[in-house]
């Protein structure tokens, strides 16, 4: 029996080292586009799904209008809403590792537009030496800024590379 115990308490002591720690759990949280007239709600409705919400604000009216709603199978890390609410970009998840599209751009009705693979944006290189260093990898660990306009996503990587992602294709560019 005390045996036992000390062995348990040897894992116990021993449990951060030997098993990486979690992300903390996603939140609900809101996103909203630089005029303020349209905001994401991103609600978690279990360990790995949540619910998105896309909403609009009438000019002078406290009030949201929903636009449109639709269920995940992943949450996401983080949000962009474009300035006009044409396009909301998702990137990467809150858990399982990397999820397979890194990056997911939705239209103003909530249609999927595109969206982009991970081994697309980065190198094998780079997701490895990642991935071998962090338990709980997140590609956005390497992106330096992100933002968004009217037509582009704009990814700058701490690598110095820049990527441009043309909303309505997925496309990718390099930039130098």
């Amino acid at each position: 029996m005390i045996l036992r115990l000390s062995l348990l308490l040897v894992l116990l002591s021993l449990g951060g080292s030997l098993w990486a720690s979690p992300p903390l759990n996603p939140k609900y949280r809101e996103f909203s586009s630089e005029n303020g007239r349209y905001v994401l709600s991103v609600a978690p409705t279990g360990y790995r799904n949540c619910e998105l919400s896309f909403h609009s604000f009438e000019s002078n009216a406290a009030t949201r209008s929903l636009i449109w709603s639709k269920k995940l199978d992943f949450c996401p890390r983080q949000v962009r809403v474009g300035k006009e609410g044409r396009h909301v970009v998702l990137f990467d998840r809150w858990r399982g590792g990397i999820h397979p599209k890194g990056l997911v751009i939705f239209n103003e009705r909530g249609e999927l537009a595109s969206s982009v693979a991970v081994s697309v944006l980065l190198s094998k290189e780079q997701l490895r030496q990642e991935a071998g260093v962090k338990g709980f990898f997140s590609w956005l660990s390497l992106v330096r800024e992100f933002r968004l306009d009217a037509s582009l996503v704009h990814v700058r990587l701490k690598d110095g590379r820049h990527l441009e992602i043309l909303l309505k294709s997925g496309t990718v560019r390099l930039k130098p």
